[in-house]
Parts: C-alpha cells; structure tokens; sequence
C-alpha cells in the first residue's frame, strides 16, 4: 500500500466524518438557540476559521470544514452536553480527532507508519459512532484498519534508538593504578601506602 493511497483514504475518511458531524450539529444546535448560527459557529471559530466563513458568506454547518466543526463542537461542549447525551470521552475524541487532522493536513512520508495510520482511523471510527454512523458507514474504515495491519510494506512504528551504553575499556593490569587511569571512575591521585 503506497503513500498516496494511504493518504487518499485518510483524507475520504475524514471527510466522510465532515459529513456525519455536520449532519449532527445541524439537527442540534438550531434547537438550543434562535441565534445559533452567530451565537454557538461564528463566535467561537478562531479568528482565521470566522474570516473564512464571513469572507466566503458561509451561512450554514454544510460550508464547514473539519477543523470548523470540531471547533464548534468543543467550545460548545458544555452547551451541547447540557442538552443532549454525549459521552465524556467524546470529548477527548474530539481533541485527539483535532491532532489527527492537522496531522494529515501536514503528512510527510517518514511520520506514516502503521500504528499512527490505525490508531487515527480508530479515532474517526469512535467519533462517526459517537455522530450516529451505522455500521456499515465505518466498515470500510474497519476493513482498511484491517488491510494495513497486513501490509508489509508500511513500516511499523520504530522505537526511537536507545543510545549504546558507552562501555569502559578494559584496563589490563600493568604494574598499578596511575593518574589517569580509568577505573569505573577516573582516578584523580594516588596514595602510596607502601
């Protein structure tokens, strides 16, 4: 599985999260305000996410993106929960599902590798279950998590390399210690008790 179609799939599935959230949020927030849209979208987008949508005349949740919506969906956290049942860990989902886009948004080859690639895909998993996904909605992520844990060619995630203990040499005895000598430590004199 080469790099390209790895990321092309990331990219499907995050989209496809774009969709169910946006579905989501649609249904809810309008219930919670009349102002909802400048109330809870517009007033907590930072200040690049709310040009955007003012300079492009975004007036609805489908003109969002994914950093848009899981913005509005954790900094209205409280709001949301107060009214309708969301589970706790959702919430660190909705971070980590942060961390995962900005991720993919600036991939590079050497930071692909298996354990990263199925522990995001996990994260879209739980959240597009968290946003009332069927199952078959998130059976080809199941399926794709499965075909990379096959793969041979992705590597795996190395261990960063543990420094060699830096090993004494050894001293052959040669008539005594002397300055200088090494000798699990450095000998910085010498008695002569003779």
């Amino acid at each position: 599985m080469n790099h390209s179609y790895i990321i092309s799939k990331m990219n499907e599935f995050m989209f496809q999260l774009n969709g169910k959230m946006g579905t989501w949020l649609q249904r809810k927030l309008p219930t919670i305000t009349d102002n909802w849209w400048q109330e809870l979208v517009v007033n907590n987008l930072s200040t690049l996410q709310r040009e955007h949508v003012l300079n492009n005349g975004i007036t609805s949740i489908d003109g969002l993106d994914l950093a848009e919506l899981l913005r509005v969906f954790d900094r209205n956290w409280f709001v949301i929960t107060s009214r309708f049942f969301v589970n706790n860990k959702e919430r660190s989902n909705i971070r980590k599902m942060q961390e995962v886009r900005n991720s993919w948004a600036h991939i590079t080859p050497s930071t692909i590798s298996k354990e990263k690639v199925i522990a995001d895909v996990d994260t879209i998993i739980a959240l597009m279950q968290a946003f009332d996904a069927s199952m078959k909605e998130t059976r080809e992520m199941e399926n794709f998590i499965f075909d990379v844990e096959e793969d041979k060619d992705i590597k795996p995630d190395e261990a960063k390399p543990i420094a060699e203990e830096q090993r004494e040499p050894e001293v052959q005895p040669t008539g005594g210690i002397k300055v200088g000598d090494v000798v699990k430590g450095v000998v910085t004199g010498v008695v002569d008790f003779g």
